[in-house]
């Protein structure tokens, strides 16, 4: 599956949150099989919403920058 955030309706934080979430499927082969089998739960607990207008299936994205004022990672 390929998901990707809808960058211009999600707050820096929440980019910043679905840009981990990314990044850790493609290291943890058993998140991304949970991610899988519930995207919703998962979305959940990285404190994202699950609502379907906000994430878009296909196409490809970049994050230019995960630093910026007010934000740690």
């Amino acid at each position: 599956m390929n998901v990707v955030a809808a960058r211009e309706e999600l707050s820096n934080e929440e980019v910043l949150r679905f840009a981990e979430l990314a990044a850790r499927t493609g290291l943890e082969p058993q998140l991304a099989g949970r991610f899988e089998a519930d995207p919703a739960a998962v979305l959940r607990e990285f404190g994202l919403s699950e609502g379907e207008a906000r994430y878009v299936t296909g196409g490809s994205r970049s994050v230019e920058s995960l630093s910026g004022a007010g934000v740690t990672v």
